[in-house]
């Protein structure tokens, strides 16, 4: 079966080449879509763009805070780890 259509040629060949891609776009923007809903109600287009800039970057946001809140918690238990504030966990010696 051969393509004859120029788009659809396109579309095949694109395909072949980002097809395995494809489900890491799809699965951030159903994460976007569920914290920030699938639909705006405005009547401009241009609006709704604008909207849905703002939306991408205060994901970005929020991706960058929970990222840098991991980095820190990780870097505490790492200080306190090798300062030796674990202790508190062992038993006492000469204690059974």
């Amino acid at each position: 079966m051969s393509i004859r259509h120029p788009l659809r040629k396109l579309s095949n060949e694109n395909w072949k080449r980002y097809g395995r891609m494809r489900y890491r776009v799809e699965q951030l923007f159903g994460s976007i879509k569920q914290k920030i809903g699938s639909s705006f109600k405005l009547l401009r287009e241009d609006l709704a763009r604008k909207a849905s800039l703002a939306c991408a970057i205060l994901w970005n946001f929020w991706v960058l805070a929970t990222y840098l809140f991991l980095l820190f918690l990780s870097g505490i238990l790492q200080y306190s780890y090798a300062k030796g504030y674990d202790r508190f966990l062992e038993q006492p010696h000469g204690t059974v």
